[in-house]
């Protein structure tokens, strides 16, 4: 069960997001209602006028060491539950995010 898929040009990550949490965190991959697996992140920006949108993608630009200008929020701007595009090679980026997920647990 991954949070991601292949997408054009890299991938498309699938994230669960608390904003106004006490610290940013990685959380874990847990299905949603509709059964996608997404990964939780907690963030500590607030949900007003895009800051926990921005800092969804500081934080996982730096956590996976790609630049900002490389994540895109693909849906989701408004919700909680978003899908991020990232844009490189999909095998370097699922193997960066799966090395991130097992050094969070």
């Amino acid at each position: 069960m991954t949070p991601w898929r292949v997408g054009k040009p890299g991938l498309l990550l699938d994230i669960r997001v608390a904003p106004g949490a006490g610290k940013t965190v990685l959380g874990q991959v847990e299905p949603d209602a509709t059964g996608v697996p997404r990964l939780k992140i907690r963030i500590a920006a607030p949900p007003v006028e895009g800051a926990a949108n921005n800092a969804v993608i500081a934080y996982v630009a730096k956590s996976l060491g790609l630049a900002k200008r490389d994540i895109a929020l693909a849906s989701g701007a408004k919700a909680r539950s978003k899908t991020l595009a990232l844009n490189g090679k999909a095998d370097d980026l699922s193997a960066r995010i799966t090395a991130w997920i097992e050094d969070a647990l």
